[in-house]
């Protein structure tokens, strides 16, 4: 599709929307005689709205223009004769526009379809339509997949995953990508086969993170260790935490926030960060542990083990005179 065309059509959009930063339409292009018209869109919306009321044959186009940038986000055809699908993902995490998971957890497609010819004596292009599952890895080289199923009936259907099915060498919960469902009319003979629903998933890698600078049960005897956290992959929407807790137990003790990261945006964030000395949080010798923890839809997760060290401060000049004079 040329851009300019693209970007010239959707001149009917206001200034103010288009300062916006992005601006979504809706193309209908017209079968039997090629005319094409868009339809403004919210810019919420991550796939085509229903179509109803189409006399005719024509293909349905959602697109996202972002500065110079067209990009098609979604994309059916639609027409009278034509069997008439709706896919829609569901997944525990409800703060996206575009529905998204992490790799680990479960998600449901509900498709609904129509307008099959089941009677008996229709050709197959009549009574069947295709459901492609496919997974888009964002690594490179790990490959696409497609699986395809037959449907022959009408009716609704409750497809439920246990987790995304993309995968990554070496570490399966670092797997990230895009899960794409897609229903396909078949090819009648005046049309190829054809998209008549679709819905897209974003699936993210799950969180790690490491407490640099100080060791399993090191000693310090004046001020706190000097502590950087590496963070990989945290989750879009996110508390992630680092807690101070007395002694070693860190399960229904108490404990004391030393830092804290909060995130609400689209997608995973990784960074390094320096800790500020906290060692006025440790006010006596001892056990203290450190527990990097992250919160998200999903629960309370730990994101590294636990580390736990000693302080042990040497005596103030006043305590040893005192000690010396009993």
């Amino acid at each position: 599709m040329n851009l300019h065309l693209l970007l010239a059509s959707a001149s009917i959009l206001t200034a103010a929307t288009l300062a916006a930063g992005e601006t979504k339409f809706v193309r209908h292009i017209k079968e039997s005689s090629g005319v094409v018209w868009d339809m403004p869109v919210e810019n919420t919306r991550a796939d085509l709205p229903p179509a109803a009321g189409i006399p005719d044959t024509a293909r349905l186009q959602l697109w996202s223009l972002s500065n110079s940038n067209a990009e098609l986000l979604d994309g059916r055809i639609s027409g009278p004769f034509l069997p008439k699908a709706s896919l829609r993902i569901t997944t525990l995490d409800p703060d996206s526009a575009l529905p998204r998971t992490r790799i680990d957890q479960p998600f449901t497609v509900d498709l609904h379809v129509s307008g099959l010819l089941t009677e008996g004596g229709f050709p197959r292009e009549s009574a069947t339509v295709v459901l492609e599952r496919h997974l888009h890895p964002d690594v490179q080289g790990e490959g696409t997949r497609t699986e395809r199923a037959c449907i022959a009936e009408n009716g609704s259907t409750v497809l439920r995953f246990p987790a995304s099915a993309i995968t990554r060498a070496g570490d399966p919960t670092r797997a990230s990508g895009e899960e794409q469902f897609v229903v396909h009319a078949l090819n009648t003979g005046d049309l190829p086969q054809s998209r008549i629903a679709g819905a897209k998933l974003r699936v993210l890698p799950v969180a790690s993170g490491e407490i640099r600078g100080i060791a399993p049960g090191s000693l310090h005897n004046r001020v706190a260790p000097k502590v950087v956290l590496a963070l990989k992959e945290l989750y879009p929407k996110s508390v992630t935490s680092l807690l101070l807790y007395q002694g070693t137990q860190i399960h229904g003790n108490p404990s004391i926030t030393v830092h804290s990261i909060v995130l609400d945006q689209q997608e995973t964030s990784s960074r390094v960060i320096p800790i500020p000395d906290f060692s006025a949080h440790m006010r006596s010798n001892g056990t203290y542990t450190l527990a990097l923890v992250s919160e998200t839809v999903y629960g309370r997760e730990l994101l590294c083990d636990p580390i736990s060290f000693r302080i042990q401060r040497p005596p103030r000049p006043s305590e040893l005179k005192a000690t010396a004079s009993r």
